[in-house]
């Protein structure tokens, strides 16, 4: 019997990044300010209660991925690795990808993995667009907001 991959979103799922996050007139995420954020800012994040299951998945060998809409930099890695919720496998946007994030995600998770694999799949993501496009390929997409929020 195959293990579950237990896929994790980070901002919103077990990093709250909130204190980064600047809106344009229109109410989206001003990208531009979020893209210029400093390791001193990211260092100020703090995690969610989720990420305590995501560090005690890592720690007992269970197969862990993080799929994030992030550009990740030096400062990122350092903060997944400080916190201990660095997996073997993570999937991040590559600079210039302006793809939306609900597509980004659903490519980027069916070129990484199989369907066999992503069928035994469990992914904890905030944006409800996001999990309805990826429960189309069989993945149990989980609200982690209600969990932070009984936890918190």
């Amino acid at each position: 019997m195959q293990k579950t991959l237990n896929i994790f979103d980070l901002d919103g799922t077990v990093i709250d990044s909130s204190h980064r996050r600047e809106y344009n007139s229109d109410g989206s995420l001003n990208l531009s300010a979020w893209r210029k954020c400093t390791r001193d800012a990211i260092m100020r994040d703090s995690l969610l209660p989720l990420a305590s299951v995501m560090r005690q998945l890592i720690a007992k060998n269970h197969m862990v991925a993080i799929c994030t809409s992030r550009v990740l930099g030096e400062a990122d890695w350092e903060y997944l690795s400080m916190h201990g919720i660095l997996p073997r496998i993570i999937i991040s946007r590559q600079q210039g990808d302006t793809t939306p994030d609900a597509e980004f995600k659903t490519r980027e998770l069916q070129w990484s993995f199989g369907a066999g694999m992503l069928m035994q799949s469990q992914m904890w993501e905030d944006m409800a667009d996001i999990r309805a496009s990826v429960s189309k390929l069989g993945i149990m997409a989980i609200d982690p907001v209600p969990f932070n929020k009984v936890r918190a």
